[in-house]
């Protein structure tokens, strides 16, 4: 993965007021992390591809948000995303992949406090769905 394709300019990355904020393709449901094999559980193929994808769109800029935090999760539909997809569905892969980058050091009660995720239809039948995430320290 080393070059931006023409949707990969929707995505980045920025490091507001001690937070994180990234924009990123929408990520394989919970249901489809894992695969299962030689009696062990493995990442799914889809959901390495999309980690890897990620770190390749943030390039790597990443800011370690320090103490407990919240993490606000604002998904808008379109291409690329079924609208039949369960909304909570999303929040696992997304903490994970927070945790995968180095952005927070564990996903547990320690760490994360609050959760928020939204979702917003398509602004029109052409858009690209995307997600953006936004990891902030609590007060």
């Amino acid at each position: 993965m080393s070059e931006l394709s023409e949707f990969d300019h929707d995505f980045g990355v920025s490091s507001p007021a001690g937070g994180w904020v990234a924009i990123v393709p929408a990520p394989p449901s919970a249901n489809d992390m894992t695969s299962f094999g030689k009696g062990r559980v493995y990442r799914s193929k889809a959901y390495k591809a999309w980690l890897g994808r990620c770190f390749f769109l943030t390039r790597g800029a990443i800011t370690k948000v320090e103490g407990t935090v919240s993490i606000d999760i604002a998904i808008v539909g379109g291409k690329g995303l079924k609208a039949n997809r369960d909304l909570d569905n999303f929040v696992k892969p997304i903490v994970d992949m927070c945790r995968h980058l180095g952005v927070i050091p564990e996903d547990n009660f320690s760490i994360v406090r609050a959760l928020r995720a939204t979702y917003t239809p398509p602004a029109n039948k052409t858009a690209r769905a995307r997600v953006t995430v936004m990891v902030f320290p609590d007060p």
